[in-house]
Formats: structure tokens, C-alpha cells, sequence
């Protein structure tokens, strides 16, 4: 199962090249909107080049919104987790990321403005809905074992995957939420894909 959101198109028609991008390189003048972007996968190799932003604590509060979005543009990349190695660095820098917007939802520090929430979905949505493996007794026409007997299956991608859940499950409960905006993005399509990895291995 994949999202199949259609990729925005740059001003002379062709598709950005959003994941090998440095954050630190961006300029506070940056189009807020650009985030979107990030959604499309690299080019085969393409080592996606991210830094650590400041904590929300070290920003003025007038300036935590974009923060907020900037942090979003991290955890939208997406890693190859076949290499243990590959990009070792920017995959904890993600991970360290997703806990700092959990504990900022979680905490709450105050409202999300409507772009950020819209960004924040899309982000849960572009690493969540993705090519699942096959449970193990699929397609070999043999019954599923025993699961004590059975070694349960580990998506080598949980470490982030579970701080993505993390990450929806504070924002839907939060009371900063507005549930009329947060209905616009977590909609009846989103919903019945949700429901469909509840039949893959992350449950």
C-alpha cells in the first residue's frame, strides 16, 4: 500500500528533488508552503543531507510555528534501513526530530496554526502508508503457525515508524487540536488506510 498524493511541479514543469536538500542552507525567508515538496522520494543513492534545528525552547514563541513546520520537512524523509550504516547520522537526527514535535504536541505549548497541522498529516501519511512486506504465510498457501512458535517480524523502519504513530495519536487527543481543521486531513480515505495496517505487521 502506497500514497499516491500527486507531486507538485516546479515553475518550469519538472519534479523537485526534495529529499537532498541541507536545512541549515534554508534562509528564515523561505516559502513556508515548500515543505509539501519533500514528499517525493530521492533519486536512487541520493544520501538526504539534514541538520538539526534548534529546540523549540531556544526560539522565540512567534517563531515556533515555522520551527515547528521546519522539523516537519526532516521527518518527511524518508531512509533506506536495508543499511544499518546508511546515513546512520540523519536518520537519529530524524528520530530525535519526532520526539521533539511529540513532546511540543504533547506538552501543549499552543495551537498549531491550520498549514502546520495540514503538513503534520501529511508527513504521518507519506511514512506510514508505504510498500508493506508480506505477512509470512502469504502467497506460500500454508497455513500461519503457532505465533509462539513463529519469530514476529521487525520492520527494520519501527524506530521512526512508532514515533510517527506516537506523533498522530498526541495530535488527534490533544485539546489544542481543532478537531474542524484536523477532519479536513485526517478524512474518510485517510481513515480506511489507517484501518487497512491494522491487517499488516505494525499491529
Amino acid at each position: 500500500m502506497r500514497c499516491t498524493r500527486p507531486r507538485r511541479r516546479g515553475a518550469q514543469g519538472t519534479d523537485p528533488t526534495p529529499q537532498a536538500l541541507s536545512f541549515a542552507s534554508r534562509s528564515s525567508g523561505a516559502n513556508p508552503a515548500s515543505p509539501r515538496q519533500l514528499h517525493s522520494s530521492s533519486a536512487p543513492g541520493a544520501i538526504p543531507q539534514i541538520e538539526s534545528l534548534p529546540l523549540f525552547r531556544d526560539v522565540p514563541v512567534l517563531e515556533r510555528q515555522l520551527l515547528f513546520l521546519r522539523k516537519l520537512w526532516i521527518c518527511s524523509v524518508l531512509f533506506d534501513f536495508s543499511d544499518t550504516l546508511k546515513s546512520a547520522r540523519e536518520k537519529e537526527v530524524k528520530r530525535q526530530t519526532l520526539s521533539e514535535l511529540i513532546d511540543f504536541v504533547q506538552s501543549g505549548s499552543g495551537r498549531l496554526n491550520e498549514q502546520v497541522q495540514e503538513e503534520l498529516v501529511r508527513t504521518v501519511d507519506v511514512n506510514i502508508f508505504r510498500n508493506l512486506p508480506s505477512a509470512s504465510h502469504e502467497n506460500t498457501g500454508v497455513e500461519p503457525t503457532d505465533s509462539e512458535e513463529e519469530d514476529p517480524y521487525l520492520d527494520p523502519t519501527w524506530p521512526h515508524l512508532q514515533l510517527i504513530y506516537e506523533l498522530l495519536l498526541h495530535y488527534v487527543v490533544s485539546s489544542d487540536t481543532d478537531t474542524k481543521v484536523a477532519k479536513h486531513y485526517i478524512d474518510h480515505s485517510f481513515m480506511l488506510r489507517l484501518l487497512d495496517l491494522l491487517n499488516s505487521e505494525d499491529f
